[in-house]
């Protein structure tokens, strides 16, 4: 299964190694050498998706 990945490593070479695996294997692969910014990077869609499960039960 291919999917999107967030990977985050403060370690540059383990970062760069597991994004060419990843990517290798047709995965989609946003790396991130800090958590903070990993985070802040999928809390709008974090946030969008409970919205929509949210409004899914009021409809």
């Amino acid at each position: 299964m291919i999917g999107n990945i967030l990977i985050v490593d403060d370690e540059p070479s383990a970062l760069k190694l597991l994004k060419d695996i990843l990517t290798a294997d047709g995965h989609v692969v946003r790396p991130f050498n800090n958590g903070e910014l990993a985070l802040r990077s999928i809390y709008p869609v974090a946030k969008c998706a409970w919205c929509m499960g949210k409004a899914k039960y009021f409809v």
